[in-house]
């Protein structure tokens, strides 16, 4: 993982753990998956595997959350 995607995770979990999310930047469910699966190391192509989706589908859902997660300050 890049240390520009790093830095958004860690920015959004810090900000969901002090209550700072906006409700348009909260992740589904799904999105929660696939950031947690990201942040263990996993690829798109294991993460479509195992959540049984093609990896266009996890590429696009990674797509959503980098802009949720964007930081707008």
């Amino acid at each position: 993982m890049s240390l520009f995607n790093s830095k958004i995770i860690i920015k959004y979990f810090r900000r969901k753990k002090y209550g700072k999310i906006n409700p348009r930047e909260e992740l589904s469910d799904l999105e929660k998956k696939i950031l947690e699966e990201i942040s263990i190391g996993k690829s798109y192509h294991t993460i479509a595997d195992e959540l049984q989706m093609t990896k266009e589908d996890v590429q696009k859902n990674i797509r959503e959350i980098y802009i949720k997660l964007q930081d707008k300050s």
